[in-house]
C-alpha cells in the first residue's frame, strides 16, 4: 500500500551511549485508521528523539530528519510533556538540542525550545563552534574525515562520557567491531584494532585542531573589535 517499513532489532546499537526506550514508545503511541486498517503512530516527542537519534549517528547529515524536526514543531511537538525527561533519561540532550536549533535555522520553526533543554555551556560552546547549520548543508560529517566522530562524542551526557566515547571509537572493543559488521565469529585481531585506532585518533585530533583554530580565531576577532 505504499507504506515503508523499517525492521530494527534494536533502536540503539550496544556501544551506542544513548538509549531509546521501546516499551514507552508503544506505550505512548496513538492508533489511527489508515486505509482501513489500524497504524500505531508514535508520540511527537517520541518522534523528536528518534530523529535526533538518527541525526546524532549520521553527523546532522540529512535534511530530512531536520525537516521532520520543522514540522513536528509547528505542531507543538517541543512542549509535550515530558519531552526534556526523556532526552535527560536516553542522554540526547545535546542531539536534540542540535536538531532544534537546526530546524529553528534552517527552516524557520517558531522558537519553542525548551530552556531546560540546553546542555551544559562547555558542550554548548564546543557544539557551535562547528557552525552546526553549515555542517548540515554542506553534509561535512560524510566529506571531512572524523567530523561524524567528534560530533558523536561532543554529544555525550558529560565529559566522562565524551572520554569514554572517543577511546571506544577509537580503540573498539567486541562491540564496536560487531557494530563496525564484523562477524561474531571472525573478529579481526590486535593488530587490526592499533591500526583503526591510530588511523581514527589522527581524524579526531585534525578535528579537534580545526576546531581549536576556530576558537582562537574568533577570540582574536573580538579582540580586535573591542580595541
Amino acid at each position: 500500500s505504499g507504506i515503508t517499513l523499517e525492521l530494527h532489532w534494536a533502536v540503539s546499537r550496544p556501544s551506542d551511549y544513548f538509549r531509546l526506550d521501546p516499551a514507552g514508545v508503544r506505550q505512548r503511541a496513538s492508533v489511527i485508521t489508515f486505509q482501513g486498517g489500524e497504524m500505531r503512530v508514535p508520540h511527537p516527542a517520541d518522534q523528536l528523539l528518534h530523529a535526533a537519534a538518527q541525526g546524532l549517528r549520521e553527523g546532522f547529515a540529512e535534511a530530512r530528519r531536520i525537516l521532520d524536526a520543522a514540522i513536528l514543531l509547528r505542531s507543538g511537538a517541543a512542549t509535550a510533556p515530558g519531552l526534556v525527561a526523556q532526552a535527560r533519561a536516553s542522554n540526547l540532550v545535546a542531539a536534540l538540542w542540535i536538531l532544534l536549533r537546526l530546524a529553528e535555522r534552517l527552516c524557520g520553526s517558531p522558537e519553542t525550545l525548551p530552556i531546560d533543554l540546553e546542555p551544559p555551556r562547555w558542550q554548548r560552546r564546543s557544539l557551535e563552534l562547528l557552525d552546526l547549520p553549515v555542517v548540515t548543508v554542506e553534509r561535512q560529517a560524510l566529506g571531512v574525515h572524523g567530523m561524524k566522530i567528534w560530533i558523536f562524542a561532543i554529544c555525550a551526557p558529560s565529559r566522562g562520557a565524551v572520554l569514554r566515547a572517543l577511546w571506544s571509537t577509537a580503540f573498539p572493543g567486541e562491540r564496536g567491531l560487531l557494530d563496525d559488521g564484523h562477524a561474531p565469529d571472525a573478529l579481526p585481531g590486535l593488530s587490526y584494532r592499533v591500526g583503526v585506532g591510530v588511523r581514527r585518533m589522527m581524524l579526531i585530533g585534525a578535528v579537534a585542531g580545526s576546531m581549536g583554530w576556530r576558537m582562537l580565531d574568533r577570540t582574536g576577532g573580538r579582540n580586535g573589535r573591542r580595541k
